[in-house]
């Protein structure tokens, strides 16, 4: 039975991993009905929740759950204890909203980008959250958690045909793990001026001509000299 439910969990999640940018670790959204299911069904959530995810995971509260707990007083105190054991997740709700309306515009904050794990037994913020594609809601049954299948809205979303390009850089995505960065021309290396390779001229040949020049003329000018003197 567990390893089924922990396949069923990895399908699952690899659905939302594929189509909706899902990675870990995981961030997980808790409200007060799923902290209190976790207490009266004995559950460690710090302990089962990676195990049952497989992977790393960051279970957090919004600063609404943690004040509608605590306006709920005494009946709701442990679920109230739970959600103080975890890190708050910001919200930008001032005046607080109830929990649900909180984590709804969460939810609708992702737009196609799966950031959170929505754990909750509330059967009308589950409904809700399932009106918004690629969202992956958890919940508590027969003593442990388990991960609701997709629901409709999320299938038609990913059955929505997809423009070519995006279709390919996510192929890419899928077989290199990274997104295709377009390619830099590479600068090959210039060849040399052609003004700079042109060979210099010998100025050694011309120096050479003008003294056996300069010693010509000379020795003709002698010769005069001589055959005057005769």
């Amino acid at each position: 039975m567990k390893v089924k439910r922990y396949k069923r969990a990895k399908r699952i999640i690899s659905i939302y991993r594929h189509n909706f940018n899902l990675e870990p670790p995981y961030q997980v959204l808790l409200d007060g009905t799923f902290a209190m299911a976790a207490l009266q069904n004995k559950i460690n959530l710090r302990e089962q929740m990676p195990k049952y995810l497989n992977a790393e995971v960051d279970i957090r509260v919004t600063s609404c759950v943690l004040k509608e707990l605590e306006e709920l007083g005494s009946a709701l105190y442990g679920a109230l204890h739970i959600c103080k054991q975890f890190d708050v997740e910001s919200c930008p709700h001032k005046p607080v909203r109830t929990a649900v309306e909180c984590i709804k515009h969460m939810a609708r904050r992702m737009k196609r980008r799966a950031t959170y794990f929505f754990a909750t037994q509330d059967n009308e913020l589950t409904e809700a959250l399932k009106q918004i594609p690629g969202v992956p809601i958890l919940f508590i049954k027969y003593n442990a958690i388990l991960i609701d299948k997709p629901s409709e809205i999320t299938i038609q979303e990913i059955e929505k045909p997809k423009d070519q390009l995006t279709e390919i850089n996510e192929l890419k995505k899928a077989i290199f793990g990274e997104d295709e960065k377009p390619r830099r021309k590479r600068k090959r290396p210039k060849g040399p001026n052609p003004l700079s390779v042109k060979k210099k001229k010998k100025k050694i040949q011309l120096t050479s001509i003008q003294p056996a020049a300069k010693t010509s003329r000379k020795r003709r000018r002698k010769k005069k000299t001589e055959r005057e003197e005769q």
